[in-house]
């Protein structure tokens, strides 16, 4: 049974609670205790994180074990990325098309993932929900009949339901995003009701998805991840997928802001998808912008690497770097990068 209360409404099972709206306060229903862990250093100089997140769900103590990194399903990636998805914000960069959103879904059904996407509804849930039936993954947006709250900023409490017979894991910018503003009390509802719909800890989400990004506003995923955090937990993984929109992305990504994604002391990965038709431009360029943009205390930087799916055959998903003999050929020893 879920952590919550199972009712019926409108020939539909849904799982209800109540949900403390006000920061800090008390709720007898979803409470997030704390969080615990520790960090081992590995032979390759990366870190694993063993832990626990403590909520307290209709009275009930319940511990969620965290282990990181997360493997993304590919053992050429898991080796690139020091073992998989690691704590923070892995982000996903290439041009529109290139296979971000694919490869963000590949990973997330592996992990009970949950998307945001700050596209608006209709395209996206139809581009995702696509990728993850090819994937064998029947998902679906999280829409006003699927996930219903009747409290607001003003009350105390409020009551939420949340589907059971199908599964709602995506929120598209149409519910979460008010003039231009990120509403953290539907960000908070809809991770609090996949917490409470969960049937024992395995089911919990542990990864999410920020998807439909541009590259001049991720400053959006650091002001999203920080609401993810306090339900989640501290360091939880999120995989962003940020598009890179002029035509000549390769030649012209250095003059993506320097507000994205990297703060110093967090811990951030950024794995490249190049495009094919290509790959003499862009992986010269997009190493170059990550070095200079991206190369701050903290950060670590993953690249390039050459993505080549098929859609539909996730068993058919490679993620293999560039050997030492290719690189060579197009003249990008990492000697010549500033």
């Amino acid at each position: 049974m879920p952590y919550g209360h199972v009712i019926e409404a409108d020939g539909q099972r849904f799982v209800a609670f109540t949900q403390g709206l006000q920061r800090g306060m008390e709720n007898p229903h979803f409470e997030v205790v704390g969080w615990q862990g520790t960090y081992t250093t590995l032979p390759d100089g990366y870190t694993a994180y063993t832990g626990t997140t403590t909520y307290k769900l209709m009275g009930k103590q319940v511990q969620v074990s965290r282990q990181y990194p997360l493997s993304t399903g590919s053992d050429t990636l898991d080796a690139m990325l020091g073992g998989g998805i690691d704590r923070g914000i892995t982000t996903i960069l290439g041009p529109t098309g290139i296979g971000k959103s694919t490869l963000a879904t590949a990973i997330a059904m592996r992990h009970n993932g949950l998307f945001f996407s700050f596209a608006p509804q209709g395209p996206y849930e139809q581009q995702i929900g696509l990728i993850a039936k090819r994937f064998g993954w029947d998902i679906t947006t999280a829409d006003e009949t699927l996930l219903r709250h009747d409290g607001n900023a003003q009350a105390d409490v409020g009551r939420t339901q949340i589907s059971l017979d199908v599964d709602p894991r995506i929120l598209t910018a149409d519910s979460f995003v008010s003039q231009g503003t990120i509403n953290r009390q539907k960000i908070e509802t809809f991770l609090q009701a996949h917490i409470m719909r969960a049937e024992d800890e395995t089911q919990i989400p542990k990864l999410l998805v920020i998807d439909g990004v541009i590259d001049s506003h991720t400053e959006r995923i650091i002001e999203l991840y920080n609401m993810i955090t306090p339900v989640m937990g501290n360091d939880f993984p999120v995989v962003a997928c940020v598009t890179c929109t002029n035509a000549n992305w390769y030649q012209d990504m250095r003059d993506i802001p320097a507000s994205s994604p990297m703060t110093e002391g967090t811990s951030y990965m950024i794995l490249g998808l190049l495009d094919t038709e290509n790959p003499e431009y862009a992986n010269r360029h997009l190493l170059r912008v990550m070095k200079a943009r991206y190369a701050k205390p903290g950060a670590r930087i993953y690249g390039p690497a050459k993505v080549e799916y098929a859609i539909g055959y996730p068993d058919r998903l490679q993620i293999t770097r560039l050997s030492f003999e290719e690189i060579a050929k197009m003249g990008l020893n990492n000697e010549s990068m500033p």
